[in-house]
């Protein structure tokens, strides 16, 4: 009898072909076959896929997304809870304040249905999935308010058990502003979860690893208590392009929809602050991803006569292409269309708040990286950590500190823009080789399918 070894992962945070979580899901995915395991994938029951999409994928889940009940810096609760999601972490006053505002939500939303729900559904695909002590199972953008949903779905799967877990963290658990209190909460509340995790799966003789997509969210974790690996963020590599002999109008691309740790506020103030000389002068082009809804609110309005509206298609994506000094794309891009995009850049821009990013890393950024692209940061956070990174090799972009300091920093790309771009071509393939899906994998510690196999 052959006994096939699988990686299972979940995230239910994708709904849609549009953004990041879908992207890790596909590469892990490559990464997992390339090392001989079959591969399923549990998402939002919203989710409909896409022939481009190279994995398998059931829908498991139909609730709200977890996060909004983390205690990290995306979250809103601000105790430690049990099992059932109830506020236990606190002072009797603290634990009855969270409760409060517990019930002021909507039912579906309420941090206890959500938690049951979740269990629920988790377990009822584990079951279909027929999931044995050779299957892994790994949750691909995991907090500590899905852990408990995670625990208590564990603890109804009967034999549907994996033999190992492995829980990505990808999500900054503080900032500047957070309470040590919080992020102690956060620990003790993680380590309970663990604990009986274990006690529940020791029979099977389960293995559970945490892992962070950063070095400085690992370092954050570790500090309350917590054993959790660093591992590179899975990235598609492309074929850097070559230098072009002659620098002509330089096009900035700011990738991905904005949000508020994105840096939306900010792009008003960007775009204001280079247009004179540096898009009248046809110096630099702005190509940015905005909603059809909301573009004229982010764009200044004394711009908006220089902005190029379109929809894309494959086709039309050259760096030359649009006749307009601001090219504003008002679609949601699929995912070649969104990596054609990308190829369109000759340097990346992120306005992101450094203070959200210190621990976090971006997709984006790495995407970038791989393709040769020069990139101009923030200082004081992990974008800042892998521009300086690469420094052995020759600088590949600068970093900034206040948004003021962008115009003057243009100016010096464009008068240096060759060495960097020969700079960052040669970084890209130290870049792709540390970010392919394989090597994430084995650096959580996953390793060929025939060595998983435990009962033959």
């Amino acid at each position: 009898m052959v006994v096939m070894a699988r990686v299972l992962f979940v995230d239910d945070n994708i709904r849609s072909l549009n953004g990041h979580y879908v992207e890790m899901a596909s590469l892990l995915s490559e990464g997992a076959r390339q090392l001989g395991f079959d591969t399923m994938l549990a998402t939002h029951d919203s989710f409909r896929g896409s022939e481009e999409l190279a994995v398998s994928w059931s829908p498991a889940f139909a609730g709200q997304r977890m996060l909004p009940w983390s205690l990290g810096v995306d979250g809103q609760s601000r105790v430690g809870r049990d099992l059932d999601g109830h506020p236990i972490g606190g002072t009797r006053l603290q634990n009855l304040a969270q409760s409060l505002r517990d019930r002021f939500c909507l039912t579906d939303r309420r941090p206890s249905f959500l938690v049951k729900r979740w269990a629920n559904e988790l377990t009822q695909w584990l079951t279909q999935q027929h999931v044995t002590t050779n299957d892994i199972l790994v949750l691909n953008t995991s907090d500590d308010f899905q852990l408990l949903a995670l625990a208590q779905a564990l603890g109804s799967a009967g034999s549907n058990i994996p033999g190992a877990i492995h829980l990505i963290f990808h999500f900054a658990i503080q900032d500047a502003d957070t309470p040590r209190d919080r992020i102690d909460q956060l620990g003790d509340q993680v380590r309970r979860t663990l604990s009986h995790i274990t006690r529940t799966t020791s029979h099977l003789g389960t293995s559970i690893h945490l892992h962070a997509t950063t070095e400085t969210l690992a370092k954050d974790l570790r500090e309350v208590g917590l054993e959790v690996n660093s591992i590179p963020y899975p990235t598609r590599y492309r074929q850097p392009l070559e230098l072009k002999r002659e620098v002509g109008c330089i096009n900035i691309l700011l990738g991905g929809l904005p949000r508020r740790e994105k840096g939306t506020k900010s792009i008003s103030t960007f775009l204001s602050s280079i247009y004179d000389p540096h898009l009248i002068d046809n110096r630099f082009r702005v190509s940015l991803q905005l909603p059809q809804k909301k573009w004229k609110r982010i764009v200044p309005r004394n711009l908006h006569e220089h902005c190029h509206l379109r929809s894309i298609t494959p086709s039309g994506l050259t760096p030359e292409s649009p006749t307009k000094p601001l090219n504003v794309i008002t679609t949601v891009l699929g995912t070649s269309e969104y990596q054609n995009w990308l190829d369109t850049a000759e340097l990346g821009l992120f306005l992101y708040e450094p203070q959200r990013y210190v621990a976090r890393c971006s997709g984006v950024l790495l995407e970038l990286m791989m393709r040769g692209v020069p990139v101009l940061v923030p200082d004081q956070c992990w974008l800042a950590d892998q521009v300086r990174s690469a420094e052995s090799q020759g600088s590949i972009g600068h970093t900034y500190r206040t948004l003021d300091e962008v115009p003057e920093l243009l100016h010096a790309i464009a008068c240096n823009y060759q060495q960097l771009k020969l700079n960052a071509n040669r970084a890209a393939s130290t870049f792709a080789a540390r970010h392919h899906p394989t090597n994430t994998l084995l650096t959580m510690g996953i390793k060929s399918a025939q060595q998983s196999i435990k009962v033959a």
